[in-house]
């Protein structure tokens, strides 16, 4: 007999309280320049509020060939004491390689290197803070091209993420 009415709790419903909240859905189109050199940051995000909480990450783009390694993580805002600072450029999507291009049908998911159990976290917490022990009021989401080749091409990513 199939399970009807089975009522599913869970402690991440229990303990984010993210219901309720309208989620934010950023899109970000922009081009890669011959001179975006291998390490090349590119703030995609910025000034993303240190309580949001990132849903989901998808992103499509040209080929690009000898772009074989993107990372996209957190890093501080260029403004303050940290200007710019790495946190952890890979937090979220770890050695992706773009070159084959990826169609807008078939978009790449940018958060492989998010462990299930961290889905619904806050962007502080990615960076290593707790609510007690983060000062910051933004973060800036980057891309960064480890392997960037010198091929141009568009590229476009989608976040979306929702502030408590």
């Amino acid at each position: 007999m199939a399970i009807d009415r089975k009522v599913i709790t869970s402690e991440f419903a229990a303990n984010t309280n993210l219901f309720g909240y309208k989620p934010n859905t950023s899109v970000i189109p922009f081009e890669f320049a011959a001179t975006d050199v291998d390490g090349s940051v590119l703030r995609i995000l910025p000034n993303l509020p240190a309580e949001a909480v990132i849903l989901d990450i998808q992103y499509c783009c040209d080929a690009m060939a000898g772009f074989t390694a993107m990372e996209i993580g957190l890093y501080h805002t260029l403004d303050g004491d940290m200007a710019g600072a790495v946190i952890d450029a890979n937090c979220f999507l770890a050695s992706a390689d773009p070159h084959a291009g990826v169609a807008i049908s078939a978009k790449a998911g940018g958060m492989n290197a998010v462990d299930i159990a961290n889905l619904g976290k806050k962007a502080y917490e990615f960076a290593g803070y707790t609510k007690s022990t983060n000062k910051w009021a933004a973060f800036d989401l980057a891309i960064t091209g480890t392997t960037r080749g010198t091929a141009t091409g568009s590229m476009t990513v989608v976040v979306t993420w929702i502030q408590p």
